[in-house]
């Protein structure tokens, strides 16, 4: 193996240390927005409408204050999009 070689192997390496940081960043930043995403649904006074974007089998609300999701298969707010 070359030097050269070698210089890149270790930025490699070093990059993908990088990117597994990255991700576990990532991870713990979409845990705390489902928490803030719980507490907000929670402690709303939900005013829930149609919503008319869903077209499915079953009909679904969202609620006016807080944009949290009623219906089909909720009651808590979808993972990563309970809050519009």
């Amino acid at each position: 193996m070359t030097e050269e070689e070698g210089k890149e192997l270790s930025q490699l390496k070093t990059l993908r240390a990088e990117l597994s940081i990255a991700k576990k960043k990532v991870l713990a930043l979409q845990q705390e927005i489902r928490e803030v995403e719980e507490q907000i649904y929670s402690k709303c006074k939900h005013e829930w409408k149609i919503d008319y974007t869903n077209v499915g089998e079953h009909t679904e609300h969202i609620c006016t204050n807080c944009g949290g999701f009623r219906g089909g298969s909720a009651g808590v707010p979808p993972p990563n999009d309970g809050i519009r």
